[in-house]
């Protein structure tokens, strides 16, 4: 479970992690694995990219508990670290491995650390069952929001409008409780309520739905208040020595097709192919394809740039790339160049209708951090984006007819794509207006 930036306590759940077995049950568990072991494959191995250990110490003559330890990491977030120890129970911790993956890297983006070989994993809240609205949805970056009017915006069919009360960012429907009028041209009063153009009536608190979070600069928001876990993150975007910049792309696509666009690693040596891109025809090396979780898939691979491009990075061509995808709507990739240069690109995705999607694209680095370098970072950053934004506007919107055709043919290191094509339905369905109603309580 994740632990609220904003405190320094402990979810109960996570303290469920702790717990205490008699002895005689832990060996019974390791004889049972054993024989699990030996009639069937190991569960596979935990990747690099989750710094996932367990400790298990030796109390008395026998193994008494099985002990999870927290450790908050720099951006405050609440991760996991585990450790396997030599002792008696170590091969029954390597059979457990996948029941431990399941667990504990539950709807959770790793974050990367160029000091060390491993991850480190912040975990989020378990709802993966749970309907689409019930995630995080990226309304915005904050510091583009005018407070001193309402805005107007909406999640497919969902028509939603977004004011500020004193402190509070508040979200409802955009459509009065009287006789149906918008109210984005309304006027927030000096009780915050926002007043309906038509008759005047006011909106406060009681007409809000869900909650909302500032989070990493961006307004996130959802209907469902019983959603504990805190909104996917980007890592380093407020480390030393790191700056970031922001940016918001409309794509003539679904969600689906921007979802596999992320993990697709075909797509640069066309897409992005030529002068002012990356793309290399002769496509990545090196391809590993994860599944982290139910909701979460990882991809890292090594891939030469064009030599344009590879001029402007720097200390050779090859560069390490690392893609994550966690469904329904939010992914991040970071390329390694030289031994300390990274480069992240994080985006959440907003289904704005069935083929138009907004991407609110965060980009951080290490390099290149004074004003004027910054600036040439984000419009590289612009043109590359660009270039997907054009083969996004060129994905057919006939859906039957793709239904028929597309999907029959493969190219190699697919897995990631295939994964999402798979996989995405089952968390995301184009958002309606009847999908609020559960939400809605007395409204």
């Amino acid at each position: 479970q994740a632990l609220n930036p904003q405190s320094s306590t402990l979810n109960p759940d996570l303290r469920k992690l702790r717990f205490s077995v008699p002895w005689q049950v832990v060996f019974l568990v390791g004889a049972l694995s054993a024989l699990s072991e030996a009639f069937s494959p190991l569960a596979p191995p935990l990747p690099r990219s989750a710094a996932v250990v367990l400790r298990a110490p030796a109390l008395r003559s026998g193994l008494r508990s099985l002990r999870a330890d927290y450790e908050p990491n720099t951006d405050t977030e609440a991760a996991l670290k585990f450790k396997v120890r030599p002792g008696p129970i170590r091969g029954t911790l390597r059979t457990t491995q996948g029941k431990l993956r399941k667990q504990l890297l539950e709807t959770h983006p790793p974050t990367l650390d160029k000091n060390s070989s491993t991850h480190s994993v912040a975990l989020q809240d378990p709802f993966s069952h749970k309907p689409y609205l019930s995630n995080w949805h990226c309304l915005g970056f904050a510091q583009r929001f005018d407070w001193t009017k309402p805005t107007e915006l909406n999640i497919g069919d969902i028509p939603l409008v977004v004011w500020k009360n004193g402190t509070d960012v508040l979200v409802a429907p955009n459509v009065c409780k009287h006789l149906g009028s918008t109210l984005h041209e309304g006027a927030i009063d000096e009780e915050g309520c926002l007043v309906c153009p038509y008759h005047g009536l006011k909106h406060g608190r009681e007409h809000a739905i869900g909650k909302t979070m500032m989070h990493q600069g961006k307004l996130y928001w959802t209907p469902d208040t019983t959603l504990h876990a805190t909104p996917p993150s980007i890592p380093n975007i407020n480390a030393k020595g790191f700056v970031h910049s922001f940016l918001e792309f409309d794509m003539d696509a679904s969600l689906e097709d921007c979802a596999m666009n992320t993990m697709d690693v075909n797509h640069p040596g066309w897409v992005h192919h030529g002068t002012i891109g990356f793309g290399n025809r002769g496509g990545p090396t090196d391809v590993i394809h994860r599944e982290l979780s139910d909701r979460s898939v990882s991809l890292q691979f090594k891939y030469n740039a064009n030599r344009v491009v590879s001029a402007t990075k720097g200390k050779g061509r090859s560069t390490k790339n690392f893609h994550f995808y966690e469904l329904p709507c939010f992914t991040w990739s970071v390329v390694t160049f030289g031994q300390d240069r990274l480069l992240y690109i994080g985006a959440d995705f907003l289904p704005l209708s069935r083929h138009k999607t907004r991407w609110f694209v965060t980009v951080v680095h290490n390099y290149y951090t004074n004003p004027i370098q910054k600036k040439a970072v984000e419009m590289a950053a612009r043109l590359i984006l660009s270039q997907d934004q054009q083969q996004m506007g060129r994905q057919s919107k006939y859906d039957d007819m793709r239904k028929l055709v597309s999907s029959k043919h493969h190219l190699p290191f697919e897995e990631a794509v295939d994964w999402i094509r798979n996989k995405i339905g089952h968390y995301y369905l184009y958002p309606v207006a009847a999908d609020l109603a559960p939400y809605m309580g007395e409204h």
